[in-house]
């Protein structure tokens, strides 16, 4: 229950809020500081990882890697706000805290039972909170909204359960730097799926950067 509300209940809620008043550049950007969280928080908590110089400078190099993918060519701002900003800072701050319960629990809880048990009980929160704004009729469903309800469903329950899985094998700070594949992927995605986006040298560098945040991470 507690994972759900943490990783699924407030980190979705928080998240999506904030990603609607902020852009998704500095959204990016932001929620790689959960990785840097991971790290700090596995080190104070957990006394067989810690946060080591190579592992800080794995850390910084892949995260110099999601601004150069995000930064370039685009325009970014440092104005703050608390429902924007802030709140996807809060939803990164989330997650992290979520995977600690789960590093912690993971011994005792099968990580994919774990899972399903997280996603189910966080749902059903989302689902009661949602409720006192608005009603389940403004959704207008299809076949083709159900079959793609479903396939999201299914990518999120296998994400959440192989990464829970290398939670409980892997120190936490050395994984940390694996998160930052996602906004690289996710370029490199765009250019595969969808047309009219092209594949620019900044995104290839970044996952030049990230992998070799990985290499430094890995090792003590």
């Amino acid at each position: 229950m507690l994972t759900g509300l943490l990783q699924t209940g407030l980190q979705y809620t928080l998240f999506y809020i904030g990603l609607s008043n902020t852009t998704g550049v500095k959204a990016s950007i932001i929620n790689g500081s959960g990785s840097f969280f991971l790290a700090l928080f596995s080190h104070l908590w957990f006394k067989d990882d810690p946060l080591t110089v190579r592992k800080s400078a794995g850390l910084i190099v892949g995260f110099l890697g999601i601004l150069l993918v995000n930064v370039h060519g685009r325009h970014l701002d440092f104005r703050m706000t608390l429902t924007g900003d802030g709140f996807i800072l809060l939803s990164a701050l989330c997650s992290t805290l979520a995977l600690i319960v789960v590093k912690k629990t993971g011994v005792r809880v099968y990580p994919l039972l774990m899972s399903a048990y997280q996603m189910i009980s966080g749902s059903v929160m989302l689902f009661l909170l949602a409720l006192f704004f608005d009603t389940p009729t403004v959704l207008n469903f299809s076949p083709a909204s159900i079959g793609l309800m479903a396939y999201l469903s299914f990518l999120s329950a296998t994400a959440f359960s192989l990464w829970y899985v290398l939670v409980l094998h892997n120190r936490l700070s050395s994984i940390a730097v694996y998160r930052f594949l996602i906004p690289v992927c996710a370029v490199l995605l765009s250019v595969l799926l969808i047309a009219g986006e092209h594949l620019q040298w900044t995104a290839v560098v970044a996952l030049l950067m990230v992998c070799m945040g990985m290499v430094l991470t890995s090792r003590v």
